[in-house]
């Protein structure tokens, strides 16, 4: 058992203090390392700990990637359950648990606690405001512009390879981080190598379920080397929606996008195409339609 002297335990005594103060409560790191007497027993804040008894700590930190977008949602992940685990892990981009969740910028103090005269309430680490001035807006990450891609390289390439840095990732979320969002290329030699059709044994419920189970798939006509699952439909939600067919058919309905110019849906009506439409530049609608009407 490790030994620590009285003023170390008094400097360790003061940092818990400071993070939890109602005022200075430090809520984006609170549980997302583990603490370092944990093994050894000597932590003695028991689970009043700020930092996490259990390794890996339950809870992820919340960072903003290059790309302007949370590491994860506040949204529960449906693959992690008290039994089974989540296959992606720490890459997974939903949240684990309830402590992800609640201390999600998304979620954090941002509705009216109903808890505040429970005795054996903790007020401090409460997740929900006890007063109108606590109350946040939903945050939302800063949006930062991916530069202008092509259609084609939109279509081709997007999510098609896996990000080479995985653990420090630079690159603009073009690469594809676990396999729910890994794609084929939907075209080779000007022919469909898939249609835009959700797979029946992946789709279930509206739910994506596992993108390799393709054992009773429809085969492709022609087996492709290199791809990872031998199916004629999309097996996976990018596959969908990056689709020649779907690819900015349609306008995109938030106000405020964090995908940029990697969003599958049209900001402007310069950016919508006609579905299968060709995949070197957008065909705007207007000119379309000005060119049927002149017929």
């Amino acid at each position: 058992m490790a030994h620590f002297d009285q003023a170390y335990f008094a400097q360790m005594a003061f940092d818990q203090r400071t993070h939890f103060d109602q005022a200075h409560f430090d809520w984006e790191n609170y549980q997302v390392q583990t603490c370092p007497f944990w093994r050894d027993s000597t932590c003695p804040f028991g689970n009043k700990c700020f930092d996490s008894h259990a390794n890996p700590p339950l809870r992820r930190k919340v960072v903003v990637r290059r790309h302007g977008k949370w590491n994860y949602s506040s949204r529960y992940c449906l693959s992690e359950t008290e039994n089974t685990a989540c296959t992606m892990g720490d890459n997974c981009c939903f949240s684990h648990r309830e402590l992800e969740r609640n201390y999600h910028p998304h979620v954090y103090k941002t509705k009216m606690c109903t808890r505040i005269h429970e005795s054996s309430f903790h007020y401090v680490t409460c997740t929900f405001a006890h007063d109108v001035k606590e109350l946040r807006e939903v945050s939302m990450p800063k949006l930062r512009l991916n530069p202008q891609m092509s259609v084609f390289t939109m279509i081709q390439s997007y999510k098609v390879l896996p990000c080479p840095n995985l653990g420090n990732c630079q690159c603009d979320d073009f690469y594809y981080h676990n396999p729910k969002e890994q794609r084929r290329v939907p075209m080779m030699n000007d022919q469909l190598v898939y249609l835009h059709h959700p797979c029946p044994n992946v789709k279930k419920m509206g739910f994506w379920g596992d993108p390799f189970n393709d054992s009773q798939c429809q085969p492709l006509n022609q087996k492709l080397e290199g791809v990872p699952w031998n199916c004629r439909f999309s097996h996976t939600l990018t596959e969908q929606m990056y689709h020649p067919f779907i690819f900015r058919t349609l306008m995109c309905h938030r106000k405020k996008c964090s995908f940029g110019s990697f969003c599958s849906h049209a900001h402007n009506r310069k950016d919508m195409r006609l579905p299968g439409g060709k995949l070197t530049d957008p065909a705007p609608l207007h000119n379309v339609h000005a060119s049927k009407r002149s017929q």
